[in-house]
């Protein structure tokens, strides 16, 4: 899908969005849950142009940045930790995040893609 940019939000639309999603951001304790928390309403995480983005899971594409939401990359790097990233080699300073894999006993081996989570 081509990302076509972030939708235009205003000031009001994005007030109601940080009350509305904000708590999911406050009450993350690691990347895993703060994007699992996100996909169960329908949104991810992406890093557009070196800035991390809201995005809609059934489209991919950004629905508005992260300033707007009232936290950013650096902020949320933090609190939670440096990020595990997949970096999108066909747009620049673009990037998607990856679940970290579940500790087990025996690793299969790596397939492509593994653990590859857009939303």
């Amino acid at each position: 899908m081509t990302d076509t940019g972030p939708g235009d939000l205003d000031c009001e639309t994005a007030a109601l969005y940080r009350a509305w999603l904000g708590p999911l951001f406050e009450g993350a304790t690691d990347w895993d849950s703060l994007t699992a928390r996100l996909g169960a309403h329908g949104y991810g995480l992406a890093i557009r142009e070196g800035r991390l983005y809201l995005t809609r899971c059934e489209t991919g594409r950004r629905f508005a940045p992260a300033r707007m939401l009232g936290t950013s990359l650096r902020d949320l790097s933090a609190r939670l930790g440096r990020p595990r990233l997949r970096a999108r080699l066909d747009r620049p300073a673009a990037a998607e995040f990856v679940a970290r894999p579940a500790p087990s006993v025996a690793q299969p081996a790596p397939t492509p893609n593994a653990g590859f989570t857009p939303c």
